[in-house]
């Protein structure tokens, strides 16, 4: 069985033998641990290796190795009594060391391995690299030998499993969810210990503690592990983590038993330097990046790199930009995030120095103290987006990013412009007056209007603005009565709160606009005429305002946008032909409209909408060269369609629409680089293909939808950090979905039920970054109504009852906490409807109506709601036939007269009694017959 006259069979040209031997151990291993599929993804990495790997295993199938699943009874002095697992290289018994009584974990080398060269020594190599090291995270050795030309070791039995069994049996949940007690539960914990307490989080960063204590005693001792990943971590049911397997140990000052170039490891655990095949790079600091490796995974449950080939794989760890943990896991905080990517940083220099130095970080997370790792600072991070994508790098050298003192490339000069920066701003005033000069120049205008259009530097541009509001906050301490210094501050706050909002951090907003506002009403209160203090108090106040105004919270919203109008109302009276304050102005009528639009004045609305329109409409013909006074004509377009659909008054919404659309064409043709614009457009176009379904175009709403989807598609792609965007795009699918099943082609019913789901897989990742915004909720809601009209229309009756279920949940919650909402009241009517709840659906009507009782808009969509009430009691089969009769009258009379009422409030257009299909149920009654025969003179 154990014969040795074999050898390796023959490779494919130029293949290194010790990493075929590797690839063919870690195949043995998915085999068995995982099994088939997971072992042929192996291959599908590797595809340059997999006839090599099929050979080999096909040679040792042939001489029977691989069926050899027999093992003696007893080794030497080892009675087996079982096997424990095993991997590629080995198989773990648990036997009794006869002689002690003693029962032990028995590791044999598995007898295919005998065939291939080095496995002997890589065996030799654990045991002696395990014997140097005592520590309670490390296995301790027993003994080593050979029996019957078979290697063995003895080591201490432990109870428990690794962190890649553990991973694996959670890879269904949402990390977002999961508390210690998960760990607990994964590892089979009879009580839940200290490790296994409070949130996932922490609970993560215990585990890696103990592992990281492991790593630094064996680097102490001079053992580089070289290969940390989940399956060569353990964890008991008593909380203790143990580091497993030094078969690739490396001690210093060893000779190394792989070949130059190649790559001992498993890949998507290995540091940049092991995958570009540096030898005398690979250290201690190896071994730190492959255990943040494994942090992250255990955070987020998704390795930082999941590509198809290795060739891929490479290619993104050597490029070091895995996507944010915070985004895969918002429960995990920024110092969190900070200790686990600095463990994992492509450059050696730039991880902990030592394992020890991690594992302090670790606790200090653990304790709320202050982390010692820093992250990459904007410059370096600039620079490293430079070496990723060299032609927008040189675009950007070429003229985007200007310096003080002429056209210089930005992020070349990181280091020296730094230091010229702290040097004179602790210089005489000529020289504190330039470095000022140069942080406006470096940091606040590139970071807010530079990098703005450039794919993936969100992010970036926080942290340019957050060190230049640093420097600013730095200036102020030293010149606290200087009105410029102060004056720039409160812009820099304005700048912060801006990028903050718009990446859904809106607490953070919040108090940066406060901030600011703060700066700016004690440099009015002392030079009240200033005019640019004005202006830029009423920018703050206006942002402020539409802030609050996303949050639901209106009051204060509109007390906001009313000071910043008054504050651009004086402005305008004082510039009268500046198109800059005019501009302003129009916003201000702009944004106090829309939040009228929620109120019973809807006239005053519409009012403030035409009048934005207006000014701006004067503004553009005074300029006509320079474009950026005709960009917000589409957004005054777009928010007075808005209304205009509210009220039903389709056409003209449509036409309005489609002006916004037009314009925003016009300047994206001029520019097509600007994602802002491309923002607006698709917002534009999916408002459009909307108010189109609606009015029965369906062609043309098709064509706005899918001008819509395309845009939006490719900017969640490239800025993956904008919230808004990705709301877009699930309001897009969304409604691609519904306009679908009115269509008749072949598969409609299947590309709604694609549209739909998409919807809802985008929209719970917003709704996860920005829980307390109230629209994304209620979107999220609708596209559950989507997703279960679609599960209708297909047949899946209970999957759509579920869906209904779920967005009932959702509007229920809005309503509770925002009940002078009226639109979440319709929905949840019209949610109601469709789970044929007649009895909460008229409660749900009333309510509506009571709660406004001004509004003729709300007394008719009652009424509306309630003669839906009284089709749906008609046919209840589950009441008698005169409770049935008699309840559906009910409803109907309740119907009529809350149309009454609404035609008494103001309802100025009669003529629909006459085309709502909602009121079909109402159209025998004599009552409403007469109501229709008095409505018809107006």
């Amino acid at each position: 069985m154990h014969g040795s006259g074999m050898g390796l069979g023959p490779l494919q040209p130029g293949q290194d033998p010790d990493l075929v031997q590797q690839l063919v151990a870690e195949y043995l291993e998915l085999l068995e641990d995982a099994g088939a599929e997971a072992a042929e993804d192996l291959l599908r990495r590797h595809p340059a290796y997999a006839q090599s790997i099929r050979e080999q295993l096909q040679s040792l199938r042939e001489a029977g190795f691989l069926d050899a699943a027999e093992y003696p009874e007893r080794l030497g002095e080892f009675r087996l009594l079982g096997r424990l697992g095993g991997g590629g290289m080995g198989v773990v018994f648990r036997a009794v060391q006869e002689p002690l009584g003693r029962v032990v974990a028995l590791k044999l080398i598995r007898p295919d391995q005998l065939l291939f060269p080095g496995a002997r020594a890589r065996f030799r190599r654990e045991a002696e690299a395990a014997a140097r090291l005592q520590h309670p995270g490390i296995v301790p050795v027993y003994t080593v030998g050979e029996e019957r030309g078979l290697p063995y070791l003895a080591m201490e039995l432990v109870e428990g499993c690794t962190l890649a069994q553990v991973l694996r049996s959670l890879q269904d949940r949402r990390p977002g969810a999961l508390v210690g007690e998960d760990l607990a539960r994964a590892v089979g914990a009879a009580g839940a210990g200290h490790i296994f307490s409070g949130s996932w989080v922490e609970a993560c960063f215990r585990l890696v503690r103990q592992a990281a204590e492991a790593l630094d005693h064996a680097h102490r001792r001079g053992v580089v592990h070289r290969d940390v990943k989940p399956s060569n971590l353990m964890v008991t049911p008593g909380g203790r983590v143990l580091l497993l397997d030094f078969g690739l140990a490396q001690a210093e000052g060893g000779s190394r038993l792989t070949r130059t170039g190649s790559q001992p490891g498993s890949l998507p655990y290995m540091s940049p330097e092991q995958v570009r095949g540096e030898s005398a790079a690979v250290g201690p600091r190896s071994d730190l990046y492959g255990l943040g490796v494994v942090l992250y995974e255990l955070l987020t449950l998704r390795p930082p790199y999941a590509q198809e080939s290795s060739e891929a794989l490479r290619h993104s760890i050597l490029a070091g930009n895995p996507e944010a943990v915070r985004r895969r896991n918002p429960a995990v905080a920024w110092d969190a995030e900070t200790v686990c990517l600095t463990a994992m940083e492509p450059d050696p220099a730039r991880r902990y120095a030592s394992a020890a130095d991690f594992g302090r970080d670790l606790g200090n997370v653990l304790q709320h103290r202050p982390i010692e790792a820093r992250r990459p600072g904007a410059w370096l991070r600039l620079r490293r987006w430079t070496q990723r994508r060299p032609a927008a790098a040189i675009a950007l050298s070429s003229g985007i990013l200007i310096l003080v003192g002429g056209p210089l490339a930005f992020g070349l000069q990181q280091h020296a412009a730094r230091q010229r920066l702290d040097a004179e701003k602790q210089r005489a005033e000529t020289n504190f007056l330039r470095a000022f000069d140069a942080v406006q120049r470096m940091l606040t205008r590139v970071g807010e209007t530079r990098l703005a259009h450039e794919p993936g530097l969100d992010a970036l541009r926080r942290e340019l603005l957050l060190e230049a509001l640093a420097f600013h906050r730095q200036f102020l301490e030293e010149r606290s009565t200087d009105p410029a210094v102060r004056f720039e501050t409160a812009q820099a706050y304005g700048r912060v709160a801006r990028v903050h909002k718009q990446l859904g951090e809106y607490a953070q907003a919040e108090q940066a606009y406060h901030d600011g506002l703060a700066v700016l009403e004690s440099l009015i209160a002392a030079a009240p005429r200033d005019l640019p203090y004005r202006s830029e108090a009423g920018a703050l106040q206006n942002d402020l305002g539409t802030l609050l105004a996303s949050l639901g919270r209106l009051p204060e919203a509109r007390e906001s946008l009313e000071r910043a109008r008054a504050l651009r109302e004086e402005l305008a009276r004082a510039l009268p032909e500046d198109p800059e304050a005019l501009t302003n102005l129009a916003a201000s009528h702009c944004n106090l409209g829309l939040l009228l639009r929620e109120t019973p004045d809807r006239k005053a609305a519409e009012r403030g909408l035409r009048q934005a329109l207006e000014i701006q409409q004067q503004v553009a013909r005074a300029q006509p060269d320079q474009p950026e006074y005709r960009r917000p004509l589409a957004d005054f377009h777009h928010n007075l369609a808005e209304l205009l659909r509210q009220q039903g008054r389709l056409e003209e919404a449509a036409g309005s629409f489609q002006a916004a659309v037009d314009v925003q064409e016009e300047l994206l043709a001029a520019q097509p680089e600007r994602s802002d614009l491309q923002a607006g457009l698709a917002n534009s176009a999916l408002a459009l293909g909307v108010t189109r379904k609606a009015a029965g175009a369906l062609e043309t709403s098709e064509k706005a939808l899918q001008r819509a989807e395309g845009l939006l598609e490719q900017l969640v792609l490239d800025f993956a950090d904008r919230i808004d965007l990705r709301n877009d795009l699930a309001r897009t699918h969304q409604a691609l979905s519904s306009l679908a099943l009115l269509s008749d082609r072949p598969g409609a019913e299947a590309e709604a039920l694609r549209h739909a789901g998409r919807a809802v897989e985008v929209q719970e990742e917003v709704v996860n970054s920005a829980p307390a915004r109230p629209s994304y909720r209620q979107v999220l809601a609708s596209c559950f109504v989507s997703l279960g009209v679609a599960e209708e229309a297909a047949g899946r009756t209970a999957e759509a009852q579920a869906s209904y279920g779920s967005a009932l949940q959702h509007y229920r919650a809005l309503v509770a906490e925002h009940p002078e909402n009226a639109r979440y009241r319709r929905d949840l009517c019209e949610v109601l409807h469709l789970t044929a709840e007649h009895s909460e659906l008229a409660q749900a009507a009333h309510e509506l109506a009571g709660r406004f009782p001004e509004r003729w808009e709300e007394c008719r969509n009652a009424a509306a709601f309630l003669a839906l009430c009284s089709s749906l009691a008609a046919e209840d089969l589950e009441l008698e036939p005169a409770d049935r009769e008699a309840l559906a009258d009910l409803y109907g009379g309740e119907a009529v007269e809350l149309l009454r009422q609404a035609f008494d409030r103001g309802w100025p257009e009669p003529r629909h009694l006459e085309g709502d299909p909602r009121l079909d149920s109402l159209r025998a009654r004599a009552d409403f017959q007469e109501l229709c025969a008095s409505a018809a003179p107006r």
